[in-house]
């Protein structure tokens, strides 16, 4: 699972992610694995990839979307959709595709694309309908943005998984698994050309030590 916080305004679009990727061991407890980035953007299609739940299913999103004929993000929705109504039979844990990018006209729009509706498109987003997704949500998370008085996006978006990471890690049941590093996309519309930055925003306190185990559990 995943840390998956974005907010979609009418001209620009900020993802973060952490890179943690988790499994089960035998006893059932979640578990470091690896590392990764955990979205990929594809400047062709104006648009961003990325996903929660089976990493099988999200990476025939990622390998499809590296060669098809799209210049926008509604048609790369829908080629996305149909990849995955074609292709997935069989679906063992609850799996969202999200596609977040800019229409023709460098308008924003984000979808969802949930295994729970066999894949059909959902907008949850859009440059007229401005919103945030917060995965996990959790009440903590949206009191943050609610009473947070900084204009600092960074500043925001490192608080927002410090606040989801510090809840989850307390858990002994259903645990997401968050960790790493916070990676950070920001996409920009300005004068008919799409602005883009990733950085690592921030490296939380426990990486070193789940590295080390990943290292030791190959």
């Amino acid at each position: 699972m995943t840390a998956l916080n974005a907010e979609i305004s009418p001209n620009s679009i900020i993802l973060s992610m952490d890179t943690l990727a988790s499994r089960k061991n035998n006893n059932g407890k979640t578990i470091p694995s690896y590392f990764t980035q955990k979205f990929e953007y594809y400047p062709f299609t104006q648009s961003i990839l990325c996903g929660t739940g089976d990493f099988s299913i999200i990476r025939l999103a990622f390998d499809r979307s590296r060669s098809i004929l799209s210049k926008e993000v509604k048609t790369f929705s829908l080629i996305i959709r149909d990849v995955l109504k074609n292709n997935i039979e069989k679906v063992n844990t609850d799996t969202t595709i999200y596609i977040f990018g800019f229409d023709e006209d460098m308008n924003t729009h984000a979808y969802a694309l949930r295994s729970t509706n066999k894949f059909g498109i959902q907008e949850i987003a859009s440059y007229s309908n401005p919103n945030w997704i917060l995965k996990p949500q959790c009440e903590e998370a949206i009191d943050y943005l609610l009473n947070s008085d900084s204009n600092n996006k960074i500043h925001i978006f490192k608080e927002l998984m410090k606040i989801e990471k510090n809840i989850d890690d307390k858990k002994t049941k259903e645990r997401v698994g968050i960790g790493g590093q916070n990676i950070l996309i920001n996409l920009v519309a300005k004068d008919g050309e799409i602005l883009s930055s990733i950085n690592i925003i921030d490296e939380f306190e426990d990486y070193d030590k789940q590295y080390k185990f990943c290292l030791e559990n190959l």
